[in-house]
C-alpha cells in the first residue's frame, strides 16, 4: 500500500476534517417553513465548507466510498433511451391506449426534447473537463444537502453520511437547489447558482452545468420510468396524479 495512504473509515475521516456527526438538530432555530434566499445562501456556504474540508483525501477508506462521478448524467441518458422506446411502443399499439398512456403521448415528447437538449448542452459546455477536475481533486459530496441534514453550528454538523461519495461538487448544489425550487419557486435559482460557484471558485462551465441539470425534467422522467416498470393498471389513477404533479414541478427551465 502507498505509504501516503492510511486506513480509516468515512466517519473518522470526516471527524478528522472538523465535521461533527450528530443524531439530530434538536435545537434548530432556522425558519425552514418559509425559505428565504438568505437562508439558502447560508446553506450553500456550509455545503461549500464541507467540500473544502474533505477535498483531496489520500486515505484508504475502510468499507469503501462509492465513486459516482458522472453516473447521474449516464443514468439520465439511459432513462431517455428507455422512455423513447416506450413511447414508440405506445404509438404502435393495436388496442386503445389508456388515459395515462394518452397523456404520456401528448406531453412527454416536448419534455423528452428538453431533456435531450439538456444532455447535448452539458457535453457541449465542458462537462468532461468538470469530470476530470472532480477526479483529480478527489472531491467528496455529502449527497444529502437539505437543511435537515447539514448545518453550521459553531462548526459543520451532519446527521446522515450514508450517501457520501466521490462526485462533482456541483451535484450537492443541484441536490439542494432542486428541492428549494420545489418548495419556493420564487427564489432566484440563477443567482443562487452563481453564488455557489463563487464559494467554490468554480468557472462558467460549472454554472451552466448546474442550470442545465436543474432544467432536466427529472420528476416526469422518474414518474414514467416507474410506471413503465410496474405496468399495474390498478395504479392508473395514482400515476396520472403523479404525472400531473410532476409536470408542475418540471415547468421551470433555466436554459
Amino acid at each position: 500500500m502507498d505509504s501516503l495512504k492510511k486506513i480509516t473509515d468515512i466517519s473518522h475521516y470526516l471527524k478528522s476534517k472538523d465535521i461533527n456527526i450528530i443524531e439530530d438538530f434538536k435545537d434548530d432555530t432556522r425558519e425552514l417553513d418559509n425559505l428565504s434566499e438568505e437562508l439558502v445562501i447560508e446553506q450553500l456556504r456550509v455545503i461549500s465548507l464541507f467540500h473544502k474540508n474533505t477535498l483531496g483525501n489520500k486515505s484508504y477508506i475502510r468499507g469503501g466510498i462509492k465513486n459516482k462521478t458522472g453516473s447521474i448524467v449516464e443514468k439520465y441518458k439511459l432513462d431517455l433511451k428507455k422512455i423513447n422506446k416506450y413511447i414508440r411502443s405506445l404509438k404502435d399499439k393495436k388496442i386503445d391506449n389508456t388515459d395515462l398512456e394518452r397523456l404520456i403521448l401528448d406531453y412527454m415528447p416536448n419534455y423528452i426534447n428538453r431533456a435531450e437538449k439538456v444532455i447535448e448542452n452539458i457535453y457541449e459546455n465542458g462537462y468532461i473537463n468538470l469530470v476530470w477536475r472532480s477526479m483529480n481533486r478527489k472531491e467528496i459530496c455529502l449527497g444529502k444537502t437539505y437543511f435537515n441534514n447539514i448545518r453550521y453550528n459553531e462548526g459543520i454538523e451532519v446527521i446522515d453520511i450514508n450517501k457520501c461519495s466521490y462526485n462533482m461538487v456541483e451535484m450537492d448544489c443541484i441536490e439542494l437547489l432542486y428541492k428549494v425550487n420545489k418548495k419556493n419557486s420564487s427564489v432566484d435559482i440563477e443567482r443562487l447558482c452563481k453564488i455557489f460557484c463563487e464559494f467554490e471558485s468554480l468557472n462558467d462551465e460549472s454554472y451552466k452545468f448546474i442550470l442545465y441539470m436543474l432544467s432536466y425534467p427529472y420528476s416526469l422522467i422518474k414518474c414514467c420510468t416507474k410506471y413503465m416498470k410496474e405496468k399495474d393498471s390498478n395504479k392508473e389513477k395514482h400515476y396520472m396524479d403523479r404525472f400531473n404533479k410532476a409536470m408542475k414541478l418540471d415547468s421551470n427551465s433555466f436554459v
